[in-house]
């Protein structure tokens, strides 16, 4: 099976994954070495009249939903391209920074359209990736080779605009899709010929099965680990301990891995209880002093690809400029090892349940349980069916909608009321001008909720909306881009009210 890289990148409008919406999607494939394969990708997605977007992310991107109007697909046509171009046996599907930020959208994205959120992450000899960690190793363990950029507090700078800038690689657009693609790539291949083993090692190790080898919990060894949560003027790298996976009953599952900063001590802990040790690890910043010292454990979730190496990647000379102890930080090691009750506290330490959670309703839910297989066995129906319908004339589509949903009610399905809204959601937000009758009637009635009443607090409602724009509006040395993009959110904001609120 031939390998492939699928570089990609998003513009959405907003951060929330659950809630915010993809705008601009762009993906170019390379084979191993670099070489683009076919022609790139860009799709625009049609927003629904359900959803109002971050009026500050358009003016990030630029991008407005009139441009996705004009330029887009509706959402289930665009998912679907997107979930066929990740699907092609043997890719890898790599970014910057997207495993924290794009997949998530990409997962909320097929989860809303009955595709399977984690299909292309394993199947077919496929996997995902994400270089954003590997730069950062980059950084601390072997900088040859490569210009660093620095933050004007003298951190370490890893936005892909400035090291891009830095070394050389042409990235007019930042936040254009396609532009931060090429970027990637080349900086990819900038690290990849400079740093050839390191990246080689990112690469290899890059899938849960590979990384749980390393976190042997049988020796339990001093580990190298990169991450944006270490971040500091030295760096972003740290050595760490394997204390185990979370307890019975902890909100994270068997791919997270608890690991302790090794360049802490751990003997000030020791003796403290469960309780109290929780409010160290979790002690804000802000409120340590000489006598309350905040204890890092680190929660990685080894599904994420994060960056972990073995102790002998990190060399003397960078544990200096890292401003790291090797011998300290192992006998911090051997006092963790010798005091295996402390494995256990902190492990229940991390057995809370969430302090917040996601709307009950089904546009939320894509981590509150798998469908039942028997549910999953008729998904093919329901993207049959929406194929036919997105293939018909208006006139033909009518009653194509009319007989999709007689189906859906006629399935027997263990989540029936689930599957049912997704499905009337997904027709809504695809054919809302063409249903009639009821369907017309519920689907008009759901945008009036989410536009007056959003379930997330962060979500904008039509009135923070208009007031939003007009306090943009208002800000002194608009460029003339600006202005032109908050002139057509207020446009759209008008004709939203106009079709789906009906007030003047």
């Amino acid at each position: 099976m031939e390998q492939s890289f699928l570089w990609y990148d998003l513009e959405t409008f907003g951060t929330n994954p659950f809630h915010d919406r993809i705008a601009q999607f762009a993906a170019v494939r390379t084979n191993m070495k670099f070489e683009i394969i076919g022609e790139p990708v860009v799709l625009y997605c049609i927003p629904s009249e359900d959803y109002l977007p971050d009026p500050q992310a358009c003016l990030v991107t630029g991008i407005t939903p009139r441009e996705c109007r004009s330029k887009g697909l509706p959402e289930y046509q665009f998912a679907r391209e997107i979930f066929n171009i990740m699907m092609v046996p043997g890719t890898t599907v790599t970014g910057y920074n997207s495993i924290a930020f794009d997949d998530e959208f990409i997962r909320n994205l097929f989860y809303r359209n009955l595709f399977d959120p984690y299909l292309r992450e394993y199947s077919n000899g496929n996997s995902r990736w994400d270089i954003i960690n590997l730069v950062r190793a980059t950084h601390d363990l072997r900088p040859e080779g490569i210009i660093w950029p620095e933050t004007d507090e003298g951190k370490p700078q890893f936005r892909l605009e400035r090291l891009s800038a830095a070394n050389g690689i042409g990235h007019d657009q930042a936040h254009d899709a396609l532009s931060d693609v090429y970027a990637t790539i080349e900086m990819a291949k900038l690290i990849h010929d400079k740093q050839p083993r390191l990246f080689n090692w990112s690469w290899k190790h890059r899938k849960k099965d590979e990384l749980r080898k390393l976190f042997n919990l049988n020796s339990r060894p001093a580990l190298v680990h990169s991450s944006p949560l270490l971040t500091r003027k030295e760096g972003a790298t740290t050595l760490i301990c394997p204390l185990g996976v979370p307890g019975e009953g902890a909100r994270q599952g068997r791919d997270t891995m608890l690991c302790a900063d090794l360049r802490y001590d751990p003997s000030r802990i020791l003796d403290l209880s469960v309780e109290e040790i929780r409010k160290r690890v979790f002690l804000p910043s802000a409120m340590e002093d000489e006598t309350h010292r905040r204890y890092p454990v680190y929660s990685i979730k080894i599904n994420r690809a994060p960056f972990v190496a073995p102790l002998n990647s990190l060399k003397p000379e960078r544990a200096d400029a890292l401003n790291i102890d090797i011998q300290k930080c192992l006998d911090n090691r051997d006092t963790l090892l010798r005091n295996q009750d402390i494995t256990a506290k902190i492990r229940q330490v991390f057995n809370d349940p969430p302090s917040g959670s996601l709307p009950d309703d089904p546009d939320y839910q894509i981590y509150g349980g798998f469908f039942a297989d028997g549910d999953r066995e008729q998904f093919p129906f329901i993207h049959r069916s929406m194929e036919e319908l997105l293939s018909m004339d208006d006139k033909s589509r009518e009653t194509g909608i009319r007989e999709f949903i007689s189906g859906v009610q006629r399935m027997n399905l263990t989540q029936k009321e689930r599957v049912s809204k997704l499905v009337s959601r997904m027709l809504g937000r695809n054919f809302g001008s063409q249903l009639r009758g009821k369907a017309a009637q519920s689907w008009k009635e759901f945008c009036q909720n989410r536009l007056i009443f959003p379930l997330l607090n962060e979500a904008r409602d039509i009135h923070s909306f208009r007031r939003e724009i007009e306090k943009l509006q208002s800000r002194p040395g608009l460029q003339v881009r600006d202005k032109i993009v908050l002139k057509e959110l207020l446009e759209y904001f008008d004709e939203l009210k106009r079709i789906t609120l009906e007030v003047s």
